[in-house]
Formats: structure tokens, C-alpha cells, sequence
């Protein structure tokens, strides 16, 4: 099998180069016909976990107000939408965005607020202020609850990950000296998870909110996802800073396959245009083709033995052919890391042209991709190609059993013989 891993290896990294070099692949035309602002973004499609686009995503970025998806993800799963939290002065003195500051409400330290009101001003307005109400409520202050959320990271697989605050701010004074970072295939991991659960997955797809907080304070909230319910998106959260620029998580669905989306980097004029054309481009784009239905992949020598137990070898070289076609999305991230292998475990005495003899396997970071192996021998085949050697075999003992019968019939009949005499 080593030489078919090695066969397999080869090709794969040979289709590649080729892609690259823009010989004609349809997919390597329409990567690089597409250009976006961001620096750093990736499509996933959710039902099978391939990475259909990527760009720079494994590089390090500040991730802004998208960091919002955890900490929404942490109320979910310690509190209930009824809960009342508890407004606090660290919560009052967030910049902007701020539901307090920027709606100019009449609060204080120790006014309850719903935990439901507190997920939509976090997810629709962004809030900081919400997102400091959620690290207090659930874990006394900041710095725990940013242990909370590195925790939650790692258990996503995060590897590239590290939160300082539950809002995203990446000022000196929010920070204090820590670092903040996350990638982009990092934050589709979060995105993934975060828009899975039904109570995030509803504020990130509301389009306006009414905040009745208090009977002095109640407000209409806007989504700042201004794709929001177009072209098939069905939510997101957007993220600025000065350091991290403007970010986006988008989930969308078209004709029932969901893929979500992934921008860092890009500028105020063309995120929103940024997170369409990749998601386009991951609707549109097919999978590269490997290896064509019927053809075959490899062969391997094996020997059969004429009377499957005993009897003379013979070695025949048994080709290993697909039904279906093996396919691959084109991007940086499986051209460098996916691997194929080929396991197969040949009865060449229970042969047929509908008998799996094997798997050809390609693993990608997060998805795997399985493909039965057949062949065009069958054991009747084999036999066939035999039919010389069966029948001298047959001939030969036809030939001694009609000797043994002859001896026992001469030996019979000269004791019949010696008795009559």
C-alpha cells in the first residue's frame, strides 16, 4: 500500500501546482478572477465541514465585535432568556457601541435588565456594555470570564485563540497589555457552534428589536448586519475597531445548504460586498475532480491460488477502479494539508464487478471524505484464465482415479481367481 499512498500523495500535490499555475481549471479561474478587500477569510459549508474558500485563515488577526458570538454563546449556556442580570457601573462606563451611551438611557448600577434584552443589544447594537452585564453576571468580572471563554475556545478547537475581553475592544485600556487574537477558520469553528443554538441563532437573525427595559426606557434596536435577510443570509455579526477593521461572521442558506462566511480586515465600504462574493463564489464553485468515475487509481499484484487453499500461485495484477467521481474544493488549506490514502483488503475467491474492496480516504482539517474502491476481475475470471490448468488438474485426477479403480478391479477379480482354482 505504500506505493499506492505515495501514487496517490503525488498526484494530488501534481493537480495542485497545476491549479496554480492557472492551466485551465475552471475553479483556479474563478479564484483568481475574485478579489476582496479583507485580509483574512474562509467559507465553510456547514453540513460537511469542507473548507470551500480560504484567505489567510490561520493568520492571526484581532477579530473586533465578533468576539460577541462567545460571549452570547457563554449566556446561552449559563443563563436562561428570563433570567434578570444586573446593570453595573464597569457595564455603565463601556465606550461606544453602547446601548446606554448611544440611546442615552436613564440607568444605574443595580437596575435588572432580561437576559433576552441583554442578548439583542449584544448581538443587534453590539453592545459593550451588555457584553461587560453577561462577563459580570456569570463570572463576577472580565478577567474570569475571559478565562471562561478560553476555555470554551479550546474546546471548540480554537488552537489560534486567545480572549482578553467579552466585547472585542482592542484599546490599551481594555486590554491592559493582553493579547486578544483569533483567525479566521478560528472564528467559523465559533460561528459554527454560536449560531447553533436557537436563542443566539434569533437575535443574530433579527432585523429590529423592541427594548422595553424599564417603563422609562424602551427602545428599537437595529441589526448593524445590513445583509441580513438578502441573498439568503440568515445571520451574522459584524465588528470594528481601528486595529481589527471591519469584520463579519455570516451564516446563509440557499436551497436548503447553509455555508457560513468569515471576513477580517476589510474596509467600511466593502465588507459587506467582501462576505457576498466569497459566499457566492462558494455556491457557484464546484469541486475540483481528482479522479473521474471508472477510473482507476491504482493496481496492485496479488497471487491466487488455484484451489484457494492449496495448489500452485499465480500473480495477477487486480486494478482498483472508482463509481463515482473524487472531488476536492480548491484552496490554500487543503492544498497544503489534506491527505489520501488508499485500504483495501482483495478476497480473490469472492470476487465481483459490485464487491467493495476498498476505501479511498481524503482528510481534510475537519472533514472526511470516503470513497468505496471496486474492480473489473471477478473470481469467474480468474478461473476462466485457468481453465487449462483445472482441466489438466481434472484430467490428471480422472486419470488416477480411473487407475485406482482399474487395480481394485484387477485385484478383485484375481482373488475370484485363486478361489475358483
Amino acid at each position: 500500500m505504500k506505493k499506492i499512498f505515495s501514487y496517490l500523495t503525488f498526484t494530488l500535490i501534481i493537480f495542485f501546482i497545476l491549479s496554480d499555475l492557472n492551466t485551465g481549471y475552471a475553479f483556479a479561474q474563478d479564484l483568481n478572477n475574485m478579489e476582496i478587500t479583507a485580509d483574512k477569510a474562509i467559507t465553510i459549508d456547514i453540513q460537511t465541514n469542507e473548507i470551500i474558500y480560504a484567505k489567510n485563515a490561520d493568520e492571526k488577526a484581532q477579530p473586533a465585535s465578533t468576539t460577541k458570538l462567545m460571549t452570547a454563546a457563554l449566556l446561552s449556556l449559563n443563563k436562561n432568556s428570563s433570567d434578570m442580570l444586573s446593570i453595573t457601573n464597569t457595564a455603565l462606563n463601556q465606550p461606544s457601541s453602547s446601548i446606554y451611551k448611544d440611546y442615552s438611557l436613564n440607568l444605574s448600577s443595580g437596575d435588572l435588565i432580561s437576559a433576552d434584552n441583554v442578548m439583542k443589544g449584544l448581538l443587534l447594537h453590539s453592545g459593550n456594555d451588555m457584553a461587560t452585564i453577561i462577563a459580570e453576571a456569570i463570572s463576577g468580572n472580565v478577567d474570569n470570564f475571559a478565562n471562561l471563554m478560553n476555555e470554551k475556545a479550546i474546546e471548540l478547537n480554537m488552537h489560534n485563540t486567545h480572549f482578553s475581553t467579552p466585547s472585542g475592544l482592542d484599546t490599551e485600556e481594555a486590554l491592559n497589555g493582553k493579547e486578544h487574537y483569533t483567525t479566521a477558520y478560528d472564528l467559523s469553528l465559533l460561528g459554527q457552534y454560536a449560531f447553533s443554538n436557537p436563542w443566539v441563532l434569533n437575535a443574530a437573525s433579527t432585523t429590529t428589536a423592541n427594548l422595553d427595559i424599564n417603563d422609562e426606557n424602551s427602545i428599537t434596536l437595529t441589526n448593524g448586519n445590513k445583509n441580513l435577510n438578502k441573498n439568503g443570509c440568515l445571520a451574522g455579526k459584524t465588528g470594528f475597531t481601528t486595529k481589527a477593521g471591519r469584520c463579519l461572521v455570516a451564516l446563509y442558506e440557499r436551497n436548503g445548504r447553509q455555508i457560513l462566511g468569515v471576513i477580517l480586515g476589510s474596509t467600511s465600504d466593502d465588507y459587506f460586498n467582501d462576505m457576498e462574493k466569497i459566499i457566492d463564489y462558494s455556491y457557484e464553485v464546484k469541486p475540483s475532480i481528482l479522479y473521474k468515475n471508472g477510473e482507476t487509481v491504482d493496481t496492485e499484484d496479488l497471487e491466487f491460488k488455484l484451489f484457494k487453499f492449496f495448489g500452485p500461485k499465480i500473480t495477477y495484477n487486480i486494478p482498483f477502479i472508482l463509481k463515482e467521481d473524487v472531488y476536492q474544493y480548491f484552496n490554500d488549506i487543503n492544498a497544503l494539508e489534506s491527505k489520501i490514502s488508499l485500504n483495501a483488503d482483495v478476497n480473490l475467491w469472492n470476487l465481483s464487478k459490485d464487491s467493495v474492496i476498498g476505501t479511498l480516504t481524503i482528510q481534510e482539517r475537519n472533514a472526511t471524505k470516503t470513497f468505496n474502491i471496486y474492480t473489473n476481475i471477478t473470481t469467474k475470471d480468474l478461473i476462466k484464465k485457468n481453465i487449462v490448468i483445472y482441466l489438466i488438474c481434472l484430467s490428471i485426477i480422472l486419470f488416477i482415479f480411473l487407475f485406482v479403480i482399474i487395480k481394485i478391479i484387477r485385484k478383485k477379480s484375481t482373488k475370484k481367481h485363486n478361489i475358483s482354482v
